[in-house]
């Protein structure tokens, strides 16, 4: 074989491996983000209906509160399902309870409770002593 015929044979293999690279580069790029995003909308499709039934036995339960209006959030950063919720009680005794809870495990990450219009955190890990903390809590939760 002489000179030119082993280069084109060499120039031929370094094509083809850099076409199939960048085909593969190309393909991962464009078509493997679709991959996570499918992924991602049915996780916070999943998140809804598992955020549904929490709701919906929350409210079969036959009490006279006056259920927060839940709100359902898939966090990429744990890779779970968070629902927020909670309830006022007798507007006369000032009673309150906010929550956000890992809908697929049902454990509790924070929450608030008032009793009587005054913090309740006794016994409670999850907790926090203020309406305030809560709600900053929850927002980086959901944020993530």
């Amino acid at each position: 074989m002489d000179k030119k015929n082993i280069l084109i044979a060499i120039l031929s293999i370094v094509l083809t491996f850099s076409f199939y690279f960048n085909y593969q580069k190309f393909n991962s790029e464009n078509f493997g983000s679709k991959n996570v995003s499918i992924l991602t909308f049915e996780r916070k499709m999943e998140c809804q209906t598992a955020g549904d039934k929490i709701y919906q036995r929350q409210i079969s339960d036959g009490n006279e509160f006056r259920y927060i209006n839940p709100e359902y959030k898939y966090n990429e950063k744990l890779d779970t399902c968070l629902y927020f919720g909670g309830y006022i009680g007798d507007p006369g005794l000032g009673n309150l309870q906010k929550w956000v809870i890992d809908s697929l495990t049902n454990e509790e990450l924070v929450s608030y409770i008032e009793v009587d219009g005054e913090p309740f955190t006794a016994y409670c890990d999850s907790c926090k002593e203020t309406v305030q903390d809560f709600d900053i809590e929850k927002e980086r939760l959901f944020k993530e």
